[in-house]
């Protein structure tokens, strides 16, 4: 029995003993560091930042302080949240955030916490 199995064109994958491992050939390796390398000569203004809420904002998750910040508690609604968030998004934008991701997901998970911690 085969220990690699055949994948797209230049990439296997190889099973090291406990994980399946992706290796790629090296005609692959070459096309992926070419587009890499074209991406970061792409004039800034052409590039699109895409964050996740939880890495842009930069805070620990489930902090209190943090949800404090937003005027996150444990009884703020749903609705409530979907407007903190819309607010988190514009601020994001105005500091050259294109996207920002999870955003109601990461206000949900703050206002968990301060529920979980109030139980």
């Amino acid at each position: 029995m085969s220990k690699e199995t055949p994948g797209r064109a230049g990439h296997a994958v190889q099973w090291d003993g406990s994980n399946p491992v992706g290796r790629l050939n090296d005609d692959a390796s070459l096309a992926a560091q070419s587009i890499e390398a074209h991406i970061e000569s792409l004039d800034s203004e052409m590039q699109v930042q895409v964050w996740d809420a939880g890495d842009w904002l930069g805070g620990s998750l489930y902090s209190s302080e943090q949800a404090a910040e937003y005027g996150i508690t444990a009884g703020t609604s749903d609705e409530m949240l979907e407007e903190i968030a819309r607010e988190i998004e514009d601020d994001a934008k105005h500091e050259g955030v294109d996207v920002l991701e999870n955003i109601v997901e990461y206000c949900q998970e703050l206002r968990q916490h301060l529920i979980d911690e109030a139980e």
